[in-house]
């Protein structure tokens, strides 16, 4: 009787304890609503488009030079190969035919006035307006550059200061004149009685890149004396020479670049105020970057081997070349 009073308890408070569940207020329901929406994922990608921008030639310097009718051009007239005033009173050399093809990019004729200057003059003659360019063997550098309000275009000759000796001095490399009594260079061997008695040492002291030189001011004036240097360069690479530029041009090229060299394609000329063929004029004239180096500064000129050496093509193992022409 005792158990069945205990489970009689328990029931009781069971049932109780429901009642009192059953009095209590409910909990209200929560639901959680998410809100969902598909999104696209588009990936982009930038595309850079080239618009050509509409040219107007408004070099000064150009139009002064079609005023006057002639390049005035600053030489040397005393470095042999480079600048020279020969015994009929001719400006000849390696600097002075890239005077000539200058001109004739412009007017179709080698229209130049040469003018002589010292070292010390050629800078100030371009910073007076004295001449329009300088085709000098001048050497690009830093302060030149930077300081002398001056612009250098493409390197036309990898010079370097080096040393002359006798051939009987015993002489072979410069260790070998340690000790020994240097004075100024008198004078070039082409110049001396006996050019084959002397010898230039194989090292060089200094890097001495020459080419044209111009005021800075007029962007459009240097890309022109910068690209008629180009031209040239590109013309021996491609086997242009003075001998058969013209038959290249009449006939249908089946390389592009020299379509475009030889103003067959595109519109190149214009875009330096120049006819489009200049280039034909030019190489017609003057030859291309070999023929004019082989003129100056080959076996029958001053004899500067250039096989093996900083100037000869790149595709030879040398440095020279020039951007594309497109």
């Amino acid at each position: 009787m005792r158990r069945n009073r205990v489970f009689l308890l328990l029931l009781g408070a069971a049932i109780l304890l429901v009642a009192l569940g059953a009095c209590q207020p409910a909990e209200p329901e929560i639901i959680t609503q998410i809100e969902t929406q598909e999104v696209v994922v588009v990936e982009t990608q930038e595309v850079k488009v080239n618009v050509p921008v509409e040219f107007v030639m408004e070099s000064e310097r150009l139009a002064a030079v079609k005023s006057n009718g002639v390049l005035r051009c600053g030489v040397n007239s005393g470095v042999p190969g480079f600048g020279f005033l020969n015994e009929a009173g001719e400006f000849v050399g390696f600097d002075t035919d890239f005077c000539r093809a200058l001109a004739v990019a412009i007017f179709g004729e080698p229209s130049v006035e040469f003018r002589p200057l010292t070292a010390a003059e050629r800078f100030t003659a371009l910073q007076t307006g004295e001449i329009d360019v300088l085709i000098r063997n001048t050497t690009w550098t830093f302060s030149r550059d930077v300081e002398l309000g001056t612009d250098f275009g493409t390197t036309t000759f990898y010079d370097g200061q080096g040393m002359m000796v006798r051939r009987d001095s015993g002489f072979d490399t410069l260790a070998d004149m340690d000790g020994a009594t240097v004075s100024q260079l008198a004078g070039l061997r082409t110049t001396m009685a006996v050019p084959t008695d002397h010898k230039i040492l194989p090292e060089t002291m200094s890097k001495e890149p020459l080419g044209p030189v111009w005021a800075q001011g007029d962007q459009q004036w240097g890309d022109l004396v910068r690209w008629v240097t180009n031209g040239l360069i590109i013309a021996e690479e491609k086997g242009i020479t003075s001998a058969n530029v013209a038959e290249i041009a009449e006939g249908s090229p089946t390389d592009p670049e020299v379509s475009r060299l030889l103003g067959l394609e595109g519109e190149f000329g214009a875009l330096l105020g120049l006819a489009p063929d200049f280039m034909v004029d030019v190489i017609s004239a003057v030859g291309n970057y070999g023929e004019i180096y082989e003129r100056h500064l080959g076996p029958d000129g001053t004899d500067i081997p250039r096989a093996g050496s900083f100037n000869a093509l790149a595709r030879d193992g040398g440095v020279l070349y020039a951007p594309p022409w497109r």
